[in-house]
């Protein structure tokens, strides 16, 4: 994602859109910034956490109109419906029953939809299920 990151801002430089490669070069120097820290390379799903994040500062700071270059970079968010279908599947399969299988249910959707979901929302929908 770094490298497609780098190649927007290039692109950007070409088209002198300055506001977007200032954007995608702060985005970029916190996300190397992190990789020297000592924690090694950062994985997608931590890139995901860094950009949430400067959207959220964004929108503080009443910067929000700064989001659109960076907010294509998040993964779509399942729908309500859709992430109830797949906690009913997650249940299905593992053969789960009351609030035990909350963190078979949770371990499950961060494996494979990370970045993806509102954990409370998740959380909540579990429980209406197994409950």
């Amino acid at each position: 994602m770094l490298e497609k990151l780098k190649a927007e801002r290039i692109s950007a430089m070409k088209e002198k859109n300055t506001i977007k490669k200032n954007v995608l070069s702060t985005l970029i120097g916190e996300i190397e910034r992190e990789n020297k820290s000592g924690k090694g390379e950062l994985k997608e799903q931590d890139i995901i956490k860094l950009i949430k994040k400067m959207v959220e500062n964004n929108i503080t700071t009443g910067s929000e109109d700064e989001n659109q270059y960076i907010d294509i970079y998040l993964p779509k968010m399942l729908s309500e419906n859709e992430l109830e279908t797949i906690i009913s599947k997650i249940i299905e399969d593992n053969n789960l029953e009351g609030m035990k299988g909350m963190g078979v249910i949770m371990k499950n959707l961060n494996q494979h939809y990370a970045g993806q979901f509102d954990g409370s929302n998740a959380s909540s929908i579990s429980k209406k299920i197994l409950l």
